[in-house]
């Protein structure tokens, strides 16, 4: 009996030297697969593309004094040239606007026309739309304290830096650098009545510029 379980025992053993044995090597192919993993290289390469991104400006201007007498095909430099700013001065501006200093149109009786110069033009980059209707009160108002009780009408026409006629200057697109010769004009009916005798009052003409909507080819 004791050689038998001399040999059980043995048998054992040998049984345990093997399991260990397997443990090892795959605790060997396990630090390999691990060793594999973290040795794997991947190579990279990149490209960069460098630009300036910045933005660009408006400024409507307008101009009522040529000093330089009649001049075509040119910028009118010598126009004294005024900026006025939009409802809301702090917004650089989506909307600027100029408004003509007085305009003396004088000794108004029936049936009688006055016009005037002024200029607009666009000295920013960016093109601008014009906004401008004569039916618009906040484009063209009355005021004063011995005002006509029928004002005379008002009508604007206006070309561009060709010296061709513009269908209408409310849309018309200034590109940067653009101009218009805008005409006023003032004209009493042929029966205005004597109660607008002997009176006077201050004409505002408001023309905005705004970005929006805004295409160009």
């Amino acid at each position: 009996m004791a050689r038998g379980g001399s040999t059980r025992h043995g048998g054992r053993s040998r049984g345990a030297r093997s399991l260990n044995l397997l443990r090892l090597a795959l605790a060997a192919l396990a630090v390999t697969g691990a060793g594999a993993a973290i040795t794997m290289a991947a190579w990279t390469d990149s490209t960069t593309f460098t630009t300036t991104v910045s933005s660009g400006t408006i400024n409507l201007q307008g101009g009522v004094e040529f000093l330089g007498g009649a001049e075509t095909g040119a910028v009118p430099d010598e126009v004294d040239w005024q900026e006025f700013p939009g409802p809301d001065p702090a917004n650089s501006g989506e909307v600027v606007r100029f408004v003509p200093p007085a305009i003396d149109f004088q000794n108004l009786g029936p049936g009688q026309t006055r016009s005037a110069t002024v200029w607009l033009r666009n000295q920013g980059s960016l093109p601008l739309g014009l906004l401008f209707d004569t039916a618009d009160a906040s484009d063209v108002s009355w005021s004063g304290a011995n005002l006509f009780p029928d004002p005379p009408a008002v009508a604007v026409s206006a070309i561009d830096r060709n010296g061709t006629a513009v269908p209408s200057v409310d849309g018309w697109v200034l590109r940067g650098g653009d101009w218009l010769t805008v005409t006023i004009t003032v004209t009493t009916p042929e029966d205005w009545p004597q109660q607008n005798a002997g009176r006077s009052g201050r004409l505002d003409l408001v023309f905005e510029a705004t970005t929006e909507g805004v295409t160009v080819d």
